[in-house]
């Protein structure tokens, strides 16, 4: 327990000058609280905090962060009285933000009660306790906070100052719970992830301690005379409250100075006197009664409550007054003088607080409110003559209506009434305003789809059956939205050729086919689609490839991604671009071969909302997906089948370009191309309902689009099915290879035509021919479930290459199986209608021709500009 306490304290030193211990509460439900001065917190009395008998939710060890000479960790207190309801989540959003910003490390902490959050933040050595303090408040001040939000350290070093909870109490317990090692409050990654108090050291990335100093130098000090308009901000009371209320104030010290002072605060500023007020409670007749406790200055307090009162006359404020002076401190006040009628209607009305002008603005901006289909919020506004579409709460939407309150009121608008103004805007668009249809760059509505081309003129292209044009953003019926990094399509011309793609391509003919057809169905817009593996040695092309197509139909900043941690990282990149592109995989772990699965086909990942209790995030996506990398990446039976493998050659030296002269010939043809993919899309719009297929693959309804169109495609009408089911089979034979089940499984079968039995038996006789004097491997079954389990997962590859497995039903031993062995694997084939669809039988022809011809010469020279110097080879990887 002891070297925890003091790994614990390399982060969280303790002041030897103080600390102190929530010890109870009273019979109000106040805190009773004990501060300790020049008591050092010791490793044992941290180890008894830490341990079983740490803190409950009455008994709290306090902590001065830092010590006497200074400091190198600190904190922003964001309290549930200063950000109600929505308005918590969006400040620590903000404060979060902000530091990835600024390239600081910070990591937030629910507070004991649940409802507020500390955000800590480290330092690589130790800073004045002023410096720390003073970049804090810049970060505060960036991040839109009021100057009220506090910060820790907060006072000088030594025995002033104020101290917080300390963290992770009762985390080493040895309790078992929902949070082993957590204890009641415990540190969290900025995107949720609980750290448990033995990581810290894994966890936590201190911050240059320059970088802090730096924003500390930019912080103005504040006046210790702060001058106040004196006009009322309400006029409900009389200036000779003011008065009455600071000998109110002198009675007693209330159980929380802040809440307390805030509301004697907002009375002052009702009787139109908040710098009287604010003088009379930094007097000494109030300090001496409410500070008696030592833990402030006079210079100290007076600065909180000049931070507090440049918050109230600012529009922002808590919002308390009488009730709570009377009914929650215990004072006596008395009944206060109004103003008089006749002079209460030449006072100035009180100025409606940032949210309510900023809901103002947006209407006298002629912004409209409106939703999708999912009851997402959006905010559609005019900017330069046109319309663009932003998602409420979304980067866009903030830097439009942070910009609307700064041209109107030449100030910043806080996190709280941004979040007030987005908490009202969301409601009525989705209660008052009408439905639209959305979409990421590409989208299929009523037969048509639509190709966003991200010019700063919003133009789309309308592709419907057998034509293409570019229209307005006005006369889309769908409204795009714009995440960051998307980058515009060149304007789309007519008559370009798919077969121009050759020049780029280092693949044969069948490659040429499946990127062609992957391409037709990503810009479609018409889900599902199948996901596009690029293999080949090093030096290939593979990462040139994957950058290619996703250049010709959804160009973004973020062109090679890596592979995502986890599947929520999945698919939130799935909502900032069309096409998901990684970059160089060695592997495919399993639960990634299903996030892309599910990704491929259409699916949904749902998880709590971040700093919320009871909220869900759902985030839902089906996008075209690119992967590249020298070994096989199709391992699994599941995500091959939904693949198209492309395999790329060895390029020679002499055939080798420069980077320069590659992507110039690229930019040079890419609105042919892209005009040629437009063609052959409005071509299977045209003959997508005349087109049958009389064997489905997988993804049948890519396969449909596909041969719809092969008229006006870079190969023989009729030959994609058979490619493309020669590509399965060849694919499915490589997920087969190396599996100890499946060759088992095809050696058995070798001897026999056919078998029926259980799964109990089927591991029992497998395992005797395979393994009879020694341990089988890892990956095989140890049960009949598990063997259960492989069949099913094999099966669809297994039936590729001639071997069926089918279920049998149960009997009392269990389930049952049956394996046949056929002289031919599974195929698609293809009937074409040339006349009427009808609603009898159907007459076609069986298209059996060659499907793998001989490769084609790639990068042939009369596309390459003949100026284009030549200094640099081009590097494909």
């Amino acid at each position: 327990m002891t070297s925890i306490a003091e790994d614990f304290a390399q982060f969280f030193p303790m002041n030897p000058m103080k600390h102190g211990r929530v010890t109870g509460r009273d019979a109000e439900g106040h805190k009773q609280v004990k501060t300790y001065e020049r008591a050092p917190v010791t490793l044992q009395s941290l180890s008894a905090h830490l341990g079983e008998n740490g803190r409950t939710a009455d008994n709290a060890l306090g902590y001065l962060p830092g010590s006497e000479d200074g400091t190198d960790v600190g904190a922003l207190d964001l309290d549930a009285k200063d950000f109600p309801g929505d308005a918590m989540p969006e400040a620590l959003r903000a404060v979060l933000e902000t530091c990835a910003g600024l390239n600081l490390n910070a990591y937030p902490e629910r507070s004991s009660s649940g409802k507020g959050w500390h955000v800590w933040t480290f330092s690589d050595s130790k800073l004045p306790w002023p410096v720390m303090a003073h970049a804090l408040a810049r970060i505060r001040e960036l991040a839109g906070l009021r100057q009220n939000v506090e910060t820790y350290p907060m006072g000088t070093a030594g025995v002033n100052g104020r101290w917080i909870i300390t963290p992770y109490s009762r985390a080493l317990s040895g309790q078992k719970g929902i949070r082993p090692r957590l204890g009641a409050t415990f540190l969290e990654t900025p995107d949720g992830q609980p750290i448990p108090v033995d990581e810290l050291g894994e966890w936590i990335t201190r911050n240059p301690a320059q970088r802090l100093q730096e924003l500390a130098a930019q912080v103005k000090s504040t006046p210790t005379k702060v001058t106040m308009a004196k006009a009322s901000t309400s006029g409900d009371l009389d200036a000779a409250a003011v008065p009455l209320l600071l000998h109110v104030a002198t009675s007693k010290a209330p159980p929380a100075r802040h809440d307390a002072a805030s509301a004697f605060l907002n009375l002052g500023a009702r009787a139109g006197d908040l710098a009287g007020m604010l003088d009379g409670l930094a007097s000494a007749a109030v300090f001496s009664v409410w500070c008696a406790d030592g833990s402030r200055t006079p210079e100290q307090w007076r600065d909180e409550l000049a931070r507090w009162a440049t918050a109230i006359e600012t529009g922002g404020g808590e919002g308390r007054g009488l009730p709570y002076l009377r009914d929650v401190c215990g004072y006596d006040v008395p009944s206060l003088p109004k103003p008089d009628k006749a002079d209460s209607g030449e006072k100035e009305g009180r100025r409606p607080n940032v949210g309510t002008r900023l809901l103002q603005y947006v209407q006298e901006d002629g912004a409209e409110l409106w939703h999708d289909q999912a009851g997402v919020g959006y905010i559609t506004v005019s900017v330069e003559g046109r319309r663009e579409h932003y998602r409420l709460g979304g980067p866009a939407s903030r830097d439009y209506f942070t910009k609307l309150v700064w041209d109107r009121d030449r100030s910043p608008i806080h996190s709280q009434g941004m979040s007030e103004a987005l908490g009202v805007m969301g409601a009525i668009a989705r209660r008052e305003g009408e439905q639209h249809h959305t979409g990421l760059r590409v989208k299929h509505l009523d037969g048509c789809s639509y190709l966003d081309l991200g010019t700063p003129s919003w133009e789309a292209v309308e592709v419907g059956a057998g034509y293409w044009k570019v229209i307005p953003a006005e006369e889309c019926p769908v409204r795009f939205t714009r995440p960051a990094g998307l980058l515009p399509l060149p304007t789309p011309i007519t008559g370009g050729e798919l077969g121009e793609l050759a020049a780029f391509l280092n693949t044969d003919a069948r490659g040429l086919m499946m990127c062609t057809a992957w391409l037709a169905a990503g810009v479609s817009g018409m889900g599902p689609y199948p996901l596009l593996a690029l293999t080949g040695e090093q030096g290939t092309g593979k990462s040139t490839l994957a950058s290619l197509c996703k250049r010709l139909i959804d160009p973004h900043q973020a062109e090679r991604r890596r592979p995502p941690k986890t599947e929520q990282d999945l698919f939130v990149g799935a909502q900032s671009g069309h096409v998901q592109s990684y970059d160089n995989l060695s592997s495919i772990p399993p639960w990634l071969s299903d996030g892309l699965c599910v990704l491929s086909t259409g699916g949904a990942v749902a998880s709590r909302t971040l700093y919320s209790d009871s909220e869900e995030t759902i985030l839902e996506a089906v996008r075209p997906v690119i992967v590249n990398g020298i070994p096989d990446l199709m391992t699994r039976p599941d995500l091959a089948e939904r693949a198209i493998t492309v395999t790329l050659h060895r390029i020679p030296s002499n055939e080798r370009l420069t980077e320069r002269a590659f992507w110039t010939a690229f930019e040079e043809a890419r609105p042919r191309m892209l005009g040629a993919l437009l063609t052959a899309l409005a071509e299977s719009l045209r003959n997508l309902e005349t087109t049958e297929l009389a064997e489905s693959p997988r993804l049948a309804d890519f396969a449909r689009l596909i041969v719809a169109g092969e008229a006006t495609m870079p190969w023989e009408a009729g030959t994609f099915l058979a490619a493309y089911a020669e590509m399965q089979t060849e694919t499915a034979s490589a997920v087969l290879e190396g599996d100890p089940v499946s060759e088992a499984l095809r050696r058995f079968m070798d001897d026999q035509d056919e078998w029926t039995g259980t799964v109990k038996k089927l591991l029992t006789i497998l395992g005797e021919r395979e393994y009879p004097d020694s341990r089988p491997p890892q990956s095989w079954p140890r049960t009949p479930r598990g063997l259960g389990g492989s069949l099913r997962r094999l099966a669809p590859a297994l039936s590729k290459t001639g071997y069926l497995v089918t279920p049998a039903g149960r009997s009392k031993d269990g389930e049952r199986y049956s394996l046949q062995k056929r002289d031919d694997s599974t195929y698609t084939s293809c009937t074409t209608y040339t006349g009427a669809v009808l609603d009898d039988e159907k007459q076609g022809v069986r298209s059996n021709v060659k499907v793998h011809p001989e490769p084609r010469n790639v990068h042939p020279a009369a596309l390459i500009p003949s100026q284009v110097d030549h200094e640099e080879v081009l590097a494909w990887e």
